[in-house]
């Protein structure tokens, strides 16, 4: 009897005790594991990624590098021989960059600058209503907003003008309308001037300089936490994880997807 008694106590000492200083060890590391704001969270839907864009990068990037491809595509058409079918083909290459549904209603859900850009400045005015959100956020949300809504304004110009030259039976007015596309795409860029609208280049610049003003200092956000928040009914943003059980199906409209 007292050898098995010492026996089951040394077990205890050497397999128990050290089971329950990792357990515990475990435990005391994911309490200590700091959460990004929600604030932070939302501002990096716009910069990092968001669930929904093509490889799930961030809503501004995707608005660069579709405005990018706006622009290239629409100054195509001035190289070589201009004909009045490569004017329409160049357009119709610009106008899917700008806005997919513009060419087949199929494609509604995907992702052109005037969508990328509109999310990004939802997100970025999320962060601001944020309970967790810095003055320095609240104040950007509105600037940035009201900075970026002249390049949504100028992307139903384009479109408009696009369709006109698919429209359009006369090489003479295509061309000069496809001009003037050249135009107004490279100022969704480039901005309008010193003094002027603002492009995406300087709207990556206020980005910036708001994520370097942070305090605490922003930081990547991780996937796990990146798509992992959900919109409430009460219009409040949480945690899945931690929100009621019946919002369990609403995970895809918040961090985890969509709206």
């Amino acid at each position: 009897m007292w050898l098995k008694d010492h026996l089951s106590e040394t077990l205890f000492c050497l397999i128990i005790i050290p089971f329950l200083l990792i357990v515990g060890g475990c435990a005391d590391y994911i309490v200590k594991e700091e959460l990004p704001t929600i604030a932070h969270v939302h501002i990096g839907h716009a910069v990092t990624g968001w669930k929904h864009t093509p490889d799930k990068q961030g809503l501004f990037v995707v608005a660069e590098k579709t405005g990018a491809q706006a622009l290239t595509s629409i100054e195509g058409f001035q190289e070589g021989d201009v004909t009045l079918e490569t004017v329409k083909e160049h357009t119709q290459e610009m106008l899917v960059a700008i806005d997919p549904s513009a060419v087949s209603i199929w494609k509604k859900n995907d992702y052109g600058l005037e969508k990328s850009l509109t999310e990004a400045i939802d997100h970025i005015t999320f962060a601001a209503e944020s309970d967790d959100a810095s003055d320095n956020v609240k104040a950007f949300a509105a600037r940035f907003e009201r900075e970026a809504q002249p390049l949504i304004n100028r992307c139903v110009l384009i479109k408009a003008v696009g369709e006109e030259i698919l429209k359009s039976e006369s090489l003479v007015e295509a061309r000069a309308l496809a001009e003037e596309l050249v135009v107004q795409n490279r100022a969704n860029i480039e901005g309008t001037g010193e003094g002027g609208e603002a492009g995406l280049v300087q709207l990556r610049t206020m980005l910036d300089e708001m994520i370097n003003r942070e305090d605490p200092p922003y930081e990547p956000v991780a996937t796990k936490y990146l798509f992992g928040i959900i919109r409430l009914p009460s219009g409040l943003w949480a945690w899945w994880w931690e929100a009621p059980h019946d919002h369990d199906s609403d995970k895809d409209d918040g961090g985890g997807g969509g709206y």
